[in-house]
């Protein structure tokens, strides 16, 4: 995450445990805002936040191993007040491996 910290700013929000899985929301400023932000027919929302969604799943899987069932990054809103994507990380632990 060190190497990325140039391209990203996430900032955890809210961290909800469940009897199966663990729910990370959090807000993204991806590298992508700043040059699309003067193009007046590309807007943030959706479609740009999802851009990080299988970099993350796959980073998770691979830092957290056989730990780690299934991840799951899912799209929640675009915050355009404080500028970043709004999104939810979910971890279902292997509970074999632990």
């Amino acid at each position: 995450m060190n190497e990325l910290r140039d391209f990203y700013s996430i900032q955890i929000r809210e961290v909800q445990e469940y009897s199966d899985h663990f729910k990370v929301i959090i807000g993204n400023y991806c590298f992508l805002r700043d040059p699309y932000k003067h193009r007046e027919k590309l807007k943030p929302g959706r479609a740009f936040c999802r851009i990080n969604k299988g970099y993350f799943e796959t980073a998770f899987r691979k830092l957290l191993g056989d730990k780690l069932k299934k991840v799951e990054v899912n799209f929640l809103r675009d915050d355009l007040e404080n500028d970043v994507c709004v999104e939810e990380i979910i971890f279902y632990p292997n509970l074999e491996t632990l």
